[in-house]
């Protein structure tokens, strides 16, 4: 079986950034959202302590990942985009996957 490979930069934030946060994107994108969420990010977390990717999810057409050194960080962010209305992409567990 084929499968994809992963890219070099995602690979990288896997492993400098223990805490990912997976959100399901909507039908029509983010929108003005996509802004907000990277003023949130730069404002309150600071460009090194972060890293996004997009995410193919099983069953869902677009995703997107957050990575984060920090679990109060990300926990913030993520109170910050349920605010935003952007769903968790497995609501069972938070989101929250670690890797590593």
């Amino acid at each position: 079986m084929r499968t994809r490979s992963r890219s070099r930069k995602k690979s990288h934030d896997e492993s400098e950034f223990p805490i990912r946060v997976r959100y399901v994107v909507p039908a029509l994108g983010l929108g003005s959202t996509y802004d907000r969420i990277y003023i949130w990010l730069d404002k309150h977390v600071g460009r090194a302590d972060y890293a996004v990717n997009a995410d193919s999810l099983p069953g869902v057409v677009d995703g997107i990942s957050f990575y984060f050194r920090c679990s109060l960080k990300a926990s913030q962010f993520a109170e910050m985009m349920e605010g935003e209305g952007v769903a968790l992409a497995d609501p069972r567990v938070g989101g929250w996957i670690r890797s590593g």
